[in-house]
């Protein structure tokens, strides 16, 4: 990963359990702290989300939630966040099985 990227691994399922899927709904907020940011998301190595934007002087203080609605899990889901301009940043990971 590149300067400014980060990632959460998080384990789903155990080595006994089947593959299942899963909808991850992530939270954002722009506070006073963040300058403007740019930045890509990806899920299990590939881009799912382009551009999320979150600017001080537009988003003060109001919540960006964005769904992705289905995706295979096998035992971790890998969430990545890889910056285009500044800092990427996140406020909360929400992940619900859907089967």
């Amino acid at each position: 990963m590149g300067l400014g990227s980060f990632s959460y691994q998080l384990p789903l399922l155990g080595p006994e359990d089947a593959p299942s899927h899963y909808r991850a709904r992530l939270h954002f907020l722009a506070t006073h702290e963040t300058s403007e940011t740019v930045f890509d998301v990806k899920v299990r190595g590939m881009f799912v989300l382009k551009d999320i934007a979150l600017d001080v002087a537009t988003n003060k203080f109001k919540p960006k939630d964005v769904d992705i609605p289905s995706i295979a899990v096998t035992a971790h889901l890998i969430i990545e966040f890889v910056p285009k301009k500044g800092n990427p940043r996140i406020n909360a990971i929400e992940v619900l099985r859907m089967d």
